[in-house]
Formats: C-alpha cells, structure tokens, sequence
C-alpha cells in the first residue's frame, strides 16, 4: 500500500480549507466531526479540525478500511471532564465513577 502524500503542512485547517485542499465535501466533514472522527476546536469563532485526524481518516478510506473514532482522543476527553468535576463532587458520586471505571478493567 502506497503511502499518501500529506495534503497541508499545517496543524489545523477551517472546514474552508479542508475542502479546498480536496479532504472531504463540507457535508462529510461535518458527518465526520459528528461522529468524532475528526477533532475541533473553537478558535476566535472559527472551528478549526485537526489535520493529523483528516490525514488518518483519508489515509483509512484509500485503504478501504472504515474509519473509527480516535479512542485515545475520547478517553483523554473523558478524563478531562471527570478531573474537572472531582471537586465538586459529592463522596457518594466519586464511589460511583470508581465502581463504574472498576467494571471496565
């Protein structure tokens, strides 16, 4: 399997630029976004996607595979929120996040 050029240099790209460069339709790139295969962020009122998550999704279609989402990204997230909320949480709320992450090792 050949390996793809990179379509930007940059880190991230607006939805304009992305299908300029030829990543994706708007359309598609929003259906990705909604199903977090690609990350964004707000920055100065304009969302902005990581191009490293285009790459990996383009570079999973050329191959035929269908792309997932980036789990370390969601998990990272997760934990995020959860250290976010710890201090504000009750004794009774942190016992039930523990017993829930117990569960799922």
């Amino acid at each position: 399997m050949a390996t793809l050029e990179p379509l930007s240099t940059k880190p991230q790209l607006s939805m304009s630029e992305a299908t300029t460069l030829g990543y994706a339709s708007r359309a598609t790139l929003n259906r990705w976004i909604e199903r977090r295969l690609v990350r964004t962020a707000l920055v100065k009122g304009q969302r902005l996607m990581l191009t490293e998550d285009l790459e990996r999704v383009r570079s999973l279609r050329a191959e035929g595979k269908v792309p997932a989402p980036n789990i370390d990204a969601e998990i990272d997230k997760i934990a995020t929120t959860a250290a976010a909320m710890l201090p504000v949480m009750t004794d009774a709320q942190k016992s039930r996040l523990s017993a829930i992450l117990a569960q799922c090792a």
